[in-house]
């Protein structure tokens, strides 16, 4: 992998490896995590309100994912679409919210949009850099012919493919497929034709999804 991607690249793709063109679902029976209880979002931060008739909707109760937590705080106003791709809907949020990219309520909201996708990652895949079973679940996502048994096997294996990181995230999702890319310059030119940027640095990132940004930024560690 080259180590040239520059930042506006690197925020948004993976190159990670693969994409489902099947739809393979995740439930596959060696791939689930052994924990079926169910997790409590953080709810992101309130922020005051710049435009008049336009009022964010806090919840107390746990909700299903980082995303919906995130997007469920300007309901009724914006109505999320959870089978949707994320960075559309936040794309839409701004929109229809009326903000610029110089927006300071745009820009507090990308942040914390940001942190649902990192932590919606997390959920799908996992934060542990060694666990053999998250690595087979991403080579599960992303179709390949013969899913390894080892560890290292798998981590090569992601390496040598270039996938969009946010599409990961959708990945998981009915009717979503995980696009794979044949060169690092066609992923950077899908990333800026769809704005699917994945955030560089983020403190609610894993050992996993830093271990796969590591090796974004630099292909030879």
């Amino acid at each position: 992998m080259s180590a040239k991607l520059n930042e506006h690249h690197i925020r948004s793709h993976g190159r990670l490896p693969f994409q489902t063109h099947h739809g393979t679902p995740l439930n596959h029976p060696r791939l689930l995590s052994t924990s079926t209880t169910p997790h409590t979002t953080r709810m992101p931060s309130k922020r005051k309100q710049k435009r008049g008739g336009r009022r964010r909707h806090t919840s107390t109760f746990t909700l299903e994912s980082p995303l919906e937590a995130f997007f469920s705080t300007y309901y009724p106003q914006f109505e999320y679409d959870p089978t949707g791709s994320a960075s559309h809907g936040f794309y839409r949020l701004c929109d229809e919210s009326g903000w610029d990219r110089h927006d300071p309520e745009r820009q507090a909201a990308h942040q914390d949009f940001k942190d649902a996708l990192v932590q919606q990652f997390n959920d799908i895949y996992g934060t542990d850099e060694d666990d053999l079973g998250e690595w087979q679940k991403l080579c599960h996502v992303v179709d390949m012919d013969t899913i390894p048994d080892d560890l290292d096997a798998c981590r090569e294996a992601i390496r040598e493919t270039h996938v969009n990181l946010v599409d990961l995230v959708d990945g998981h999702l009915p009717g979503h497929h995980v696009r794979v890319f044949d060169s690092e310059r066609e992923l950077s030119e899908y990333t800026r034709h769809t704005g699917k940027y994945f955030p560089k640095e983020n403190a609610y990132a894993g050992g996993f999804l830093r271990f796969l940004l590591r090796h974004i930024l630099d292909p030879e560690t």
